[in-house]
């Protein structure tokens, strides 16, 4: 049910690409969209309150891993300011990539 509900709530906001194609007036498309995002953002912290705790922070930390493997990736090639500057923050980038 609250994985559901999150990809519920991606839906609503992909929906929101769709409301400039509408028939409806400026002030009908301004309604539909304030209606999809609280309709999104209110399935999002329903999922979250029935997934819990643990089960978002399991995500948020697979979501921070890549992340942060997609920068580590750009600065090993080159496109990355300060390529051969080796500081503080690429060695704590290294040991979460490690974990």
């Amino acid at each position: 049910m609250g994985l559901m509900l999150v990809v519920l709530s991606f839906a609503f906001y992909g929906a929101l690409m769709l409301v400039p194609f509408t028939p409806f007036s400026a002030s009908g498309k301004l309604q539909l969209s304030a209606g999809l995002i609280i309709m999104g953002e209110a399935s999002f912290w329903i999922a979250v309150l029935i997934l819990g705790k643990e089960m978002v922070s399991k995500y948020r930390h697979i979501l921070l891993r890549n992340w942060l493997g997609t920068a580590a990736r750009a600065k090993e090639a080159g496109s990355l300011k300060g390529e051969n500057n080796k500081n503080a923050g690429d060695n704590q980038v290294s040991a979460i990539l490690k974990n």
